[in-house]
């Protein structure tokens, strides 16, 4: 049995897979408001003992969690979360799982879309491959949530997380321009993630109603 976890900004899903004729098959799944999450192996451990019915005493070979933070160093600290993952610490404390390891929730994201169908995905534009072999294009994946992830499939294969939301918001129409100027009264750094996520939709609406006079 498998153990994988999806620990965001907002929220954590953390879900039970069997193998069922060569694919994962879900077999149990919680989500927690990330906000109340103090230790992630208290989490974990609090989720098997809400699933123990459900994995019938069978033993978990394997867990992943993905993280919405930079992972490496000695400890994996949140960018928009009061939290930080010690991952030994979170062995130690997880030590019946043989095998544990942690991912950037956006390199997660990337090795789904190598390893998913062309079906499974909702087309917004089509655009003009750069070549026919439309597998080993280098792709972007880009996932506005609470903060803005980014990463990098390069050559259909490797996929590189990166911290790409945290760039500069450089814009070049007047419009744009003004947005910035507004977030500066509030920001240090006005970054692409400002904008350009759920709390980025809710400063874009605070400009456009002081634009135009109206009130929140």
């Amino acid at each position: 049995m498998l153990l994988a976890g999806d620990i965001g900004g907002t929220k954590a899903v953390l879900a039970l897979f069997d193998h069922r004729e060569g694919k994962p098959f879900p077999v149990a799944e919680r989500t927690y408001p990330s906000q109340g999450i103090i230790s992630l192996a208290e989490t974990v451990l609090d989720f098997l003992a809400q699933t123990a019915r459900a994995r019938g005493g069978r033993a978990i070979r394997a867990a992943c969690f993905a993280l919405a933070a930079p992972v490496y160093g000695p400890a994996y600290t949140f960018t928009n979360l009061a939290l930080t993952v010690n991952p030994e610490q979170v062995r130690k404390q997880l030590s019946f799982i043989p095998c544990l390891q942690f991912i950037n929730d956006l390199e997660a994201l990337g090795h789904w879309i190598l390893s998913t169908e062309e079906q499974d995905c909702f087309c917004l534009y089509a655009g003009r491959p750069a070549g026919d072999d439309r597998a080993s294009l280098n792709k972007a994946v880009i996932a506005p949530g609470t903060g803005l992830g980014e990463a990098l499939i390069l050559g259909g294969r490797e996929v590189y997380p990166t911290e790409g939301g945290h760039a500069d918001f450089a814009p070049q129409e007047e419009t744009d321009i003004e947005l910035l100027r507004f977030l500066q009264r509030d920001y240090d750094h006005v970054s692409y993630e400002r904008v350009l996520s759920g709390p980025g939709l809710v400063n874009i609406y605070r400009f456009l109603s002081r634009r135009q006079g109206q009130p929140l």
